[in-house]
């Protein structure tokens, strides 16, 4: 399979994403990680304004999140995504978080639906923007620890 197009960016923890105990919350987490494949997205040319006009739109369908623990106030952290794969109407993404010395804090597989927005129905993924993302089947930065559903 191709090469994944990993897109990574750096941050620092702020006030605003902190709990009481002064580290990051998990709906900060998952903002992260939203946002760094809305980066991706749109350094590739497929963003929001590329989205809206072809009236489409990327709708997850799952997340699996495993935080080995969330980072504190101030904290440097590195927060990456990139595609595991395309098959018809879905796509899946991984996503990572490092602390500053590499380390892997949290991590997710998620799942999404691309959508005819206008039409309100899935539509398959073109093969363009499939290539665009490139495609990465290691396991390296994906979840070990699977959750039980008991």
């Amino acid at each position: 399979m191709e090469r994944a197009h990993k897109y990574e960016f750096e941050g620092k923890v702020r006030y605003s994403e902190i709990d009481h105990r002064a580290t990051m919350t998990l709906p900060a987490l998952i903002n992260y990680f939203q946002d760094c494949s809305t980066f991706q997205s749109e350094q590739l040319g497929y963003g929001m304004d590329v989205l809206k006009k072809e009236k489409k739109a990327w709708v997850l369908a799952y997340w699996q999140v495993i935080v080995k623990r969330y980072p504190k106030l101030c904290e440097r952290i590195t927060v990456g995504t990139f595609a595991s794969g395309f098959k018809g109407m879905f796509g899946n993404r991984n996503f990572y978080m490092k602390d500053e010395s590499g380390e892997q804090i949290a991590c997710a597989n998620s799942i999404w639906v691309y959508m005819d927005v206008e039409k309100g129905k899935p539509v398959r993924v073109d093969k363009e923007q499939a290539e665009a993302y490139g495609i990465d089947d290691s396991t390296e930065k994906r979840p070990r620890d699977r959750p039980s559903l008991r």
